[in-house]
């Protein structure tokens, strides 16, 4: 909800009511600023999280005392960004927010995509701008990012410039992006314009051109709460320089890179010290998750909206034709996807200029698509299983075949079961199959499955998971297509992954034992993946003698592994022979 400080409490609260009517039910409600909003909200039923981003220097300043005792008294819960900014708030106002309520959180930074893009190209983009500024290789660049005013200490920012031009073998150049209030920009005119060490940028698009070319971030700040210049400069991997008793980001940064407050002299001789031994380099004293993604989800959480963070691999080879299909098909789940990573395994059609044109196209989402390309083919998709689960950082794991579709409510349909029972680690639905030009041949894999059961998969269930390996998965792969599942991420022995890129066929099979030894299965009965067959497929194009052979040794090893009881064995005799018959060998 956008909040004018000019609107009246009873406007809010109108408002307020329309939108419960509607159904919204809960509220962020962003900075100081909003505590009126906050009250009226409240008296209209919605539950409301509060981010507090201010010290106390701005909310004297803007006279926001009584938002901020609205705040207090009527929020659900506070977001501060670092028990530091809590603190000083109390003490300066004499307001207690109960602990049991405070979350502390640093924002989290906007740019991480971008940043994640640019980072490889850091160098070149390097040399771009001292080309831009005129600079020789051998210069120390100093950069300062925000609207310059006297909290943000633009003035001492210009004096330490000042301090560094005044030694006349200095390497040192100060660039501050940002525009500048009118107290700063005479303060520029008047006193600093002689220096020829300094450039002030305006407000930039490309910032992160900036970060990427200099060499120590300057947070001249007398007041920052845990501004996201400074993430944007560690995210951008630049030591840093600050002020004590500045801002919550004084938890982050360690003792050594933090001087005296109103000390220009002490900014610039620490400036020296990491120019000359690098000890900057690794300023942080603690981990911090600076992920704006992951700030997103602990905020739903606190809402009591638990969100699992899916990671989607897409294993690709030569599927141009169906790669934007399929991409839609995912984008539009009703359940968040938390990253998608790409795995095209050296195509010779269009299929990596697809994706491009695609990821391009989204370029304004925060949504990741990571593509990466295989130089040369695995020749195995086991392989590129094995790539993407290494590369994911999501909670929960989809591999979505490139060729596959799925309905909208799939994720949100399939998920559910890992919601209701802590114990499952891996849920799946029943597929359709369609061909080449999505036309439905199937609406179910029920006659493939009656080699294990004709009536399991005829309704949903949750089953123990190494009752699933001893009853079905002995006699054949009941998890036709692994579009269909979603797994939890574990952690597997190597050589559980070295076995796994041994196999062409029956990999995935495998796969789901090991899983199922795990936790427990679940099972949705509605066929909400479309599992695409060729009609040159994998079974009918691959060594037949291979694909005997695989099913025989998955057999096996469950038989030897598992106590099988007879039947089992029984049918896993006749779906071998089935196999044997219908393959020709």
């Amino acid at each position: 909800m956008m909040y004018d400080g000019e609107q009246s409490w009873q406007k809010i609260r109108e408002l307020g009511k329309k939108l419960f009517k509607e159904g919204f039910k809960k509220a962020i409600c962003n900075t100081v600023v909003t505590g009126d909003a906050v009250f009226a909200l409240k008296s209209c039923g919605f539950k409301v999280i509060s981010l507090i981003h201010e010290l106390p220097w701005l909310i004297n300043q803007y006279k926001l005392s009584d938002k901020l005792k609205n705040i207090a008294l009527h929020g659900d819960y506070f977001v501060f960004p670092a028990r530091y900014n809590k603190l000083k708030i109390e003490q300066s106002f004499g307001i207690k927010f109960p602990e049991e309520k405070c979350v502390y959180r640093p924002q989290g930074c906007y740019y991480e995509k971008v940043i994640k893009q640019l980072k490889p190209e850091k160098e070149k983009i390097r040399k771009n701008v001292f080309e831009e500024l005129k600079l020789p290789e051998s210069t120390f660049m100093v950069l300062g990012v925000g609207y310059g005013d006297y909290r943000k200490g633009f003035d001492l920012f210009l004096e330490v410039a000042s301090l560094a031009e005044k030694e006349k073998d200095s390497n040192f150049y100060f660039v501050w992006v940002g525009n500048l209030d009118l107290n700063s920009q005479k303060l520029l005119d008047n006193k600093y314009s002689h220096l020829s060490n300094l450039k002030v940028i305006p407000f930039a698009d490309e910032v992160i051109r900036y970060y990427l070319a200099s060499d120590l971030y300057l947070l001249s700040s007398r007041e920052d709460p845990f501004p996201s210049t400074l993430i944007e400069a560690l995210m951008c991997g630049l030591p840093v320089v600050a002020f004590k008793d500045s801002g919550g980001f004084v938890e982050c940064l360690s003792e050594e890179v933090l001087v005296e407050r109103e000390n220009p002299e002490a900014l610039y001789g620490k400036i020296k010290q990491i120019a000359k031994s690098k000890i900057g380099l690794n300023c942080l004293k603690n981990t911090f998750d600076f992920s704006f993604k992951n700030y997103v989800y602990d905020l739903l959480s606190l809402f009591g909206d638990r969100f699992f963070k899916v990671s989607v691999i897409i294993p690709n080879y030569n599927y141009a034709h169906y790669i934007k299909k399929r991409l839609d098909s995912i984008l539009k789940q009703n359940y968040p996807i938390y990253e998608i990573i790409f795995l095209d395994d050296a195509s010779n059609d269009k299929s990596v200029e697809i994706v491009k044109k695609y990821i391009e196209d989204i370029a304004p989402s925060v949504l990741e698509i990571d593509l990466i390309v295989n130089q040369q083919n695995s020749g195995s998709p086991y392989k590129q299983w094995i790539n993407g689960l290494k590369r994911v950082n999501g909670e929960i794991i989809w591999i979505a075949e490139a060729d596959d579709l799925c309905e909208e409510t799939f994720l949100e349909t399939v998920i559910e079961p890992f919601h209701l029972f802590e114990e499952v680690v891996l849920s799946y639905c029943q597929s359709k199959i369609i061909d080449e030009k999505d036309k439905i041949i199937a609406d179910d894999y029920l006659h493939y499955l009656a080699f294990s059961s004709k009536y399991k998969w005829k309704k949903s269930y949750v089953n123990d998971g190494c009752n699933e390996i001893i009853h079905f998965l002995s006699i054949q792969n009941t998890i036709p297509n692994v579009s269909a599942v979603l797994f939890k991420k574990l952690d597997f022995e190597e050589k559980v992954l070295k076995n796994l890129a041994r196999f062409e066929i029956a990999g995935d099979w495998y796969f789901y034992v090991k899983l199922l030894q795990k936790g427990k299965i679940a099972f949705i009965v509605d066929s909400l993946n479309l599992h695409r067959r060729h009609s040159q497929s994998v079974i009918h194009s691959k060594n037949k003698y291979r694909h005997i052979y695989e099913i025989k040794l998955m057999q096996r090893y469950v038989a030897l592994n598992f106590d099988v009881p007879e039947i089992p064995k029984k049918r896993a005799k006749v779906y071998f022979d089935h196999c044997v018959k219908y393959l020709g060998v």
